[in-house]
């Protein structure tokens, strides 16, 4: 362009709003992909007070002399990471909305780059949710109207990856069948093992039998005394100090979230699980185990676990894909698990719907139950593993 010319008897009026350039959801609808140019990253101050996260917008550098330039408005911040995560978010609006709260701030979206805050000449201060992965999903579930948290099979899990150090280790443990039973069989007190050395995640501790009702229970060093409570029958019985237990009565059992039965609540399969999709299908990706959605009219919806995986730079979608798992460790997939998918197919269109099972294949009811799930239709895919 080098020329404007003003028409004469004409009038002008000025437009406030702004390119759909960092709207997600305008991309889509114009089906414009925009060349992104980036100029420089920069890392800023925030501070986390609760589940807030208080940032401060960052002005370009043009914008800081240019006396015409805008006071708000002049450059777009986009927050890519926050303690060394990707905030892989749905881009909808109301997923949004529950994000940042509507604290005033009108000018926040979230796009395939990541949550996008206006910035001009001066600089101002944004409040946001901490984008965790349990905040996103939370946000996800407040659009619904529904309020998530963790199950308590969801906290063993967490617990038992913070133990192994990551989620990579997951897929150590859950290597091989006789593994996880020897495991299970460990938290059922029905074997102790000897262990080199003082490190790893057990305690010594000694086997003693209750003369009330005869079961053996396991008690630490701490926990010996002249008089001890059968943790059984909950009666007191002496120690018995005229018959002291023999060496092999001394043994390691697992402690902490490893003690949970049934292969650790069914952490081990979802853990597994999100092992397998973030080393082989997602490595860009948010995920929170299994979780329990309910809404004020007493609903409630169930998953072993929830993820949102970047989608690939050179596909066709942009918003994360969703992941819904149901996970069985060696039990086989019943009525009430496809009816549960079933419900996460309407509560979420579009999502991508995993089962998960430590068994070597599927039976025949199980085949027959994810085959009628399959030709219902809709957008929802259907992935066994």
């Amino acid at each position: 362009m080098r020329k404007l010319t003003w028409v004469p008897n004409t009038h002008a009026s000025l437009d406030h709003r702004f390119p759909r350039i960092w709207e997600e959801w305008g991309r889509s609808a114009d089906h414009a992909e925009p060349q992104t140019v980036e100029h420089s990253e920069k890392s800023v101050d925030a501070h986390v007070l609760g589940d807030g996260l208080d940032i401060r917008t960052q002005p370009h550098d043009f914008a800081k002399e240019d006396p015409f330039c805008s006071l708000t408005a002049a450059c777009a911040n986009v927050l890519k990471s926050f303690s060394g995560g990707t905030p892989i978010i749905p881009w909808k609006s109301d997923v949004a909305a529950a994000l940042t709260r509507d604290f005033g701030e009108a000018k926040t979206w979230i796009s395939r780059e990541g949550i996008v805050l206006l910035a001009g000449e001066l600089s101002f201060t944004s409040f946001l949710r901490v984008p965790s992965p349990i905040n996103i999903f939370s946000s996800m579930a407040e659009s619904l109207g529904y309020k998530l948290e963790l199950s308590p099979a969801g906290r063993t899990c967490e617990q038992i990856i913070h133990a192994l150090g990551s989620i990579r280790a997951m897929g150590l443990v859950a290597r091989g069948p006789e593994l996880l039973k020897f495991l299970d069989r460990l938290a059922h007190e029905d074997l102790e093992v000897e262990l080199e050395g003082e490190e790893g995640d057990g305690a010594k501790r000694m086997a003693l039998r209750c003369g009330e009702c005869q079961h053996t229970s396991w008690f630490s060093l701490e926990s010996l005394k002249p008089r001890m409570s059968c943790p059984h029958c909950l009666k007191k019985f002496s120690f018995p100090s005229g018959s002291p237990p023999q060496r092999n009565q001394w043994a390691y059992r697992v402690i902490g979230p490893f003690t949970t039965g049934g292969f650790a609540g069914g952490a081990y399969c979802v853990g597994a699980a999100l092992n397998f999709l973030t080393e082989k299908v997602a490595r860009d990706s948010n995920w929170v185990p299994s979780f329990t959605m309910r809404n004020p009219a007493g609903e409630e919806f169930e998953a072993d676990f929830g993820m949102l995986a970047k989608p690939s730079r050179f596909g066709h979608t942009s918003s994360p894909h969703l992941i819904i798992g149901e996970c069985k460790s060696f039990n086989r997939f019943e009525a009430r698990d496809f009816a549960r998918a079933e419900e996460a197919a309407s509560l979420f269109p579009g999502a991508v719907l995993c089962f998960c099972t430590f068994n070597e294949a599927l039976d025949k009811q199980e085949i027959k139950g994810l085959t009628k799930l399959a030709k219902q239709g809709g957008a929802t895919r259907l992935h066994a593993a």
